[in-house]
């Protein structure tokens, strides 16, 4: 006989469709692994920072502590001292970068100036920047003289726009002119060490001018004019 489709054939139980659940209750434990790991990350993180926030601190009390050590056993009457002798030096090292020496413009000078041309007169003009201007007047031999001169002076570079002016003639024949020129300041200022520098090159030059003369002196007859040739061009 038949049975009627509405009776089970079999009493296994069927097993449960599938549906997806156990997929995404799978991502859920992952991402809560994720996160577990990022969160223990920074608690360590936090206590790293914490530990070295106390170090530091342990070692700069350290220091505070040695320095207030060193600064008892500091005499203060030796410090006052100190800074006296320090407060002095600067006054002396500014009134000496200051003063106005014109021994090195003076020794420019001297050796810039020709035998045949002298100078008379001399103004000098101090200005708010520590340079000057110098006025002066003097006489030459002959025009090719002073123009000489001029090519010398043109080649100092402490001296700027040099300008000669009031050419006459005077009762012996000498050209009588004036000159005035900016001087750099750094031809003013007394600076000890480029006085020493300047005054021991010029002691060397002298040497060497006077060993020179004197070889010359020796190979030279005594009736040979020493500065005839040198001094007009």
């Amino acid at each position: 006989m038949p049975l009627s489709p509405s009776i089970p054939t079999s009493f296994v139980p069927r097993q449960p469709t599938d549906t997806g659940l156990r997929k995404q209750h799978s991502g859920a434990n992952l991402f809560l692994v994720i996160a577990s790991v990022v969160c223990g990350v920074a608690v360590l993180a936090a206590g790293a920072i914490f530990a070295y926030q106390k170090y530091l601190e342990s070692v700069a009390a350290a220091d505070a502590a040695k320095l207030s050590a060193a600064e008892q056993n500091i005499d203060p009457a030796t410090v006052e001292g100190f800074v006296r002798l320090r407060n002095r030096l600067a006054a002396a090292g500014g009134l000496l970068d200051n003063h106005v020496a014109l021994s090195q413009f003076l020794t420019t000078l001297e050796n810039t100036t020709l035998s045949s041309v002298r100078f008379d007169e001399m103004d000098l003009q101090l200005a708010d920047d520590r340079s000057a201007k110098v006025t002066m007047t003097g006489s030459a031999k002959s025009f090719n003289t002073l123009a000489a001169q001029s090519a010398a002076i043109a080649d100092v570079p402490s001296i700027k726009r040099a300008l000669f002016s009031d050419f006459d003639v005077d009762k012996t024949g000498a050209i009588t002119f004036g000159l005035s020129f900016d001087l750099d300041s750094k031809s003013v200022i007394g600076n000890p060490a480029v006085a020493i520098a300047a005054a021991a090159q010029a002691a060397s030059d002298a040497a060497a001018a006077t060993t020179t003369d004197a070889a010359a002196a020796s190979t030279t007859p005594p009736a040979a004019p020493p500065s005839a040739t040198s001094t007009t061009p």
